[in-house]
């Protein structure tokens, strides 16, 4: 079985991944653990919502932790502050986009975990079309769209 790619991250990214780990782990899991091993003591199981709604809840929060688990495991952390060229658009640039009228936004250049299109973070994509011309894809909402944009 071959190593998984590498998932490149920024170093921000990676620290609001572990702060959500450390909360859910740390402090929403634990709550909901009490309020769960409370209603269980409560006695007939099947009828009590604070025991069902709080296990449903305990297996989301399990979930997601996983996750993050894998996640955090195959980052890659990559600091742009210290790429050494920057007459090149890299992983964690951040960019100015312009269009026909001359509106212009800032979107940085991000991994797939830590796009967020309210944050202005895109994820970028390079792909060669049929006739070798290089496109880029942005993935993240540009001018109200959410598909991919192709940029030639």
């Amino acid at each position: 079985m071959t190593d998984p790619q590498p998932r490149f991250i920024t170093p921000e990214g990676f620290a609001r991944l572990r702060a959500e780990y450390d909360a859910l782990f740390g402090t929403e899991r634990p709550k909901i653990v009490e309020v769960v091993s409370w209603a269980a003591s409560l006695g007939d199981r099947s009828e009590n919502a604070d025991y069902l709604y709080g296990k449903k809840r305990l297996r989301e929060i399990d979930r997601r932790i996983g996750y993050l688990s894998r996640i955090m495991k195959a980052a890659k952390v990559v600091d742009p502050r210290t790429q050494a060229s920057r007459d090149q658009v890299r992983f964690g640039a951040t960019v100015e986009l312009a269009d026909e009228d001359d509106n212009r936004r800032l979107l940085t250049i991000v991994g797939d975990d830590e796009t967020d299109a309210s944050l202005r973070c895109i994820r970028l994509v390079v792909a060669d079309d049929r006739h070798g011309t290089a496109l880029i894809v942005f993935i993240g909402e540009v001018d109200g769209r959410s598909e991919p944009h192709l940029l030639a």
